[in-house]
């Protein structure tokens, strides 16, 4: 990634992403919309370890493009970035069963420039 806040943002990921495999990624801000752009077209560029799929208002389209995913017996790495939705308002979603297979990721922007600005401990 390019700045000091991605590097550290994706270097978080990968480490959830590779103990709990599904992540479920909650932006009631939607503070990180061009972040998860930019580790879209990465992927879809084949430089990421792990799937990258994006809620665009569409539970169907989030449905369908999950099709076939976690089909194995191995635990593939998935990262579901759901912006708007928060642990409360998602419980009221078709989202609610795959929030509750999933681990929960949520931090503030905030709290990112913060993590960024100490560096690696």
């Amino acid at each position: 990634m390019n700045n000091p806040v991605s590097s550290v943002l994706e270097a978080d990921l990968r480490t959830i992403l590779r103990r709990h495999g599904i992540v479920i990624w909650l932006d009631p801000g939607r503070q990180y919309l061009k972040f998860v752009e930019r580790l879209l077209a990465t992927r879809k560029n084949a430089q990421l370890p792990y799937d990258v799929i994006q809620y665009q208002d569409s539970y169907l389209e989030l449905m369908l493009a999950l099709e076939g995913m976690g089909a194995g017996v191995e635990k593939v790495p998935l990262l579901i970035y759901v912006p708007g939705y928060n642990e409360t308002n998602i419980q009221e979603t078709p989202l609610s069963e795959l929030f509750a297979a999933g681990f929960p990721y949520q931090k503030d922007l905030a709290a990112w420039v913060g993590d960024a600005a100490v560096g690696p401990l």
